[in-house]
């Protein structure tokens, strides 16, 4: 069995990266673009195969995980439609907020990383703190090309 702080840790995680599966539907629904289209759609796969492993990991630790997102990611999703739609469908302001958003989530990784954590779930988090840092990467030279 975990401690309470790991199962904390990966809850969040998880939290974390079902907002980041939100966002990018929101995104593939607002833009109109082929190129950001598949860019937040391979995003979205992959926040999908984060929240996958940590909720199995949670499970092997003894904890029962909540697939949700949160209070702050659901207000982001909110300001992304109001963006749009006062921007008239702007991709580059819907890039600004997915960069935003990735900030955010490498944010919580990076918080998760100076946990005390076991082996397997420091890899664990190392591997989708990458996944979240190549994201953020992506967007922001997507925004820098508009």
């Amino acid at each position: 069995m975990a401690t309470s702080d790991t199962l904390s840790v990966l809850e969040e995680l998880l939290h974390v990266s079902k907002d980041g599966v939100d966002t990018f539907e929101k995104a593939l629904a607002i833009t109109q673009d082929p190129e950001l289209e598949t860019a937040f759609r391979v995003a979205m796969e992959s926040c999908i195969i984060a929240t996958e492993q940590l909720s199995k990991k949670i499970e092997e630790l003894g904890g029962s995980p909540t697939v949700r997102g949160t209070v702050p990611g659901a207000f982001h999703r909110a300001w992304i439609d109001a963006k749009s739609v006062l921007a008239r469908d702007d991709d580059q302001a819907l890039l600004q907020e997915v960069v935003r958003a990735e900030k955010a989530a490498v944010h919580h990784y990076d918080e998760a990383m100076t946990s005390t954590l076991s082996q397997d779930v420091r890899n664990l988090v190392v591997s989708q703190a990458a996944g979240a840092k190549a994201n953020l990467r992506r967007f922001e030279g997507l925004a820098a090309m508009d």
